[in-house]
């Protein structure tokens, strides 16, 4: 089993949740204290481990107040672990906690300490299966919320939302070429949209034929424009200065193989790759408020 845990110890975090009803939440690291309580678990252990080693009686059976004791401290630490989910070590207290309420058993101080034994085995060995990603505080935001500066592009661009929501959970869990990589797809899916309205004729539309469409229509001579270059050419010469902007911050970084952009290596730092994300995502706001709506129909193509 493994869980998402936050680094800090907000107090008004949500429930805790470490099964599979919310597989997606983060828990924050009160909530996992607050849950299973480490100090209570290893003071019930410890003193079992005592109480086992106490003598019996002149023919070696435990003493009933002694099984007494033992029996309502397993009862306690079978509520801690059912607390922390560990199945396997509930069950085995509950087979020790049969053995001790039965009067006709007879359990020797040897008998209970090897019953104790077996037990902190199976909390040990139990717990060092349950495994956690720990996210910095400062990257709880991508994680919970990866979506946050992006809604206006998402709701101008739908196709975008997959690629956005894997971008910051990337991100938060340290998989920087990954949310590096969910990023340049972002940026596809809006040159894609700007190459359409500026009508590009390259087959393989993406990033870089929209670039060159942009620098085409700038480079032009104003009388060989079209009309409707014409009419949206202040929104096309800074769409043009921005990608060339985004293509000279990335370029050692970020490259083109058959007109896509691709990534040039996996090395990028938690700055670096930051730095990307929210480019993109400033990038792509941009386009979804600024892209004219018009009607295709009318519009001129681009010859």
């Amino acid at each position: 089993m493994t869980s998402v845990l936050t680094v800090d110890s907000c107090r008004d975090s949500l429930p805790v949740c470490l099964d599979n009803e919310n597989p997606n939440r983060l828990v924050s690291l009160w909530d996992i204290m607050r849950l299973f309580e480490p100090d209570a678990t290893f003071r019930l252990c410890r003193e079992l481990g005592q109480l086992s080693r106490d003598p019996g009686d002149q023919f070696g059976n435990t003493l009933l107040t002694t099984k007494r004791e033992c029996e309502q401290k397993l009862i306690d630490l079978r509520k801690q672990c059912d607390a922390a989910d560990l199945n396997v070590s509930t069950v085995e207290i509950r087979r020790h906690i049969e053995l001790m309420s039965d009067p006709t058993r007879q359990i020797t101080s040897a008998d209970l300490k090897i019953m104790m034994i077996v037990l902190t085995t199976h909390i040990e060995d139990e717990c060092s299966t349950k495994l956690f990603f720990a996210i910095e505080a400062s990257h709880k935001k991508y994680f919970e919320t990866p979506e946050k500066g992006w809604e206006q592009a998402i709701e101008r661009f739908s196709d975008l939302v997959d690629d956005v929501y894997e971008m910051g959970k990337c991100y938060a869990l340290g998989r920087n070429a990954a949310a590096v990589f969910h990023a340049t797809q972002a940026l596809e899916t809006g040159a894609i949209h700007l190459g359409k309205f500026l009508r590009a004729k390259d087959p393989k539309i993406g990033f870089v034929a929209t670039v060159n469409e942009l620098k085409r229509i700038v480079k032009k001579d104003p009388k060989d424009r079209t009309e409707f270059q014409r009419q949206h050419f202040a929104f096309i010469e800074q769409m043009e200065a921005a990608t060339v902007s985004l293509q000279n911050s990335w370029r050692h970084k970020i490259g083109h193989v058959a007109g896509r952009l691709i990534l040039m290596t996996a090395d990028f730092s938690d700055d670096v790759a930051e730095e990307i994300l929210v480019g993109s995502r400033a990038f792509m706001r941009r386009l979804a408020t600024e892209i004219p709506l018009c009607n295709d129909d009318a519009n001129e193509a681009a010859p």
